[in-house]
């Protein structure tokens, strides 16, 4: 009787210790991608979150990008696509579903339209909407090796 009592406990014991388990690793996944915002995605590294890596391989997602040496290092999709807001000496300002997002520019970003075109900063105009690769330098600060200005909003694809 008491081995039986004694393989009881054990049994809640392990049964307690899965639980807490899975509601550490929850937790995790929720921290990082809040309830609602989870991706596919961004859970397997393939970019577009803070934390998130490269994918394998590379090269462009928009058309126009794929040429030239310094694309095959592009992640694809970019890590910010949203409507430009604000553009100030070393950074840009951008309207994102998840929240403002600031995009930091240095003498090594460069500026393409959509078509491969190349643009200076100055192009950039509020409104416009990019799509934005780089290095996640704080949670909501991009700084940016590649800006390019799409034709217009991005078509939401996905279920």
């Amino acid at each position: 009787m008491t081995q039986e009592r004694w393989l009881q406990w054990l049994g809640v014991l392990l049964a307690a210790l899965i639980l807490m388990l899975a509601a550490f690793s929850l937790g995790v996944v929720v921290g990082r991608h809040g309830w609602f915002g989870w991706q596919p995605e961004a859970a397997l590294g393939r970019g577009g979150a803070p934390g998130g890596g490269p994918p394998p391989g590379g090269g462009g997602a928009l058309p126009g990008i794929g040429a030239g040496p310094q694309n095959n290092a592009f992640p694809s999709p970019p890590q910010v696509v949203g409507q430009l807001r604000q553009r100030r000496g070393d950074g840009l300002t951008l309207a994102t579903p998840q929240g403002p997002r600031s995009v930091q520019l240095t003498a090594t970003t460069h500026y393409r339209t959509e078509e491969g075109e190349t643009l200076t900063v100055t192009d950039l105009t509020p409104g416009d909407w990019l799509a934005v690769w780089g290095t996640w330098s704080q949670p909501n600060t991009l700084e940016a090796t590649l800006v390019v200005r799409l034709q217009g909003p991005p078509s939401r694809s996905g279920p």
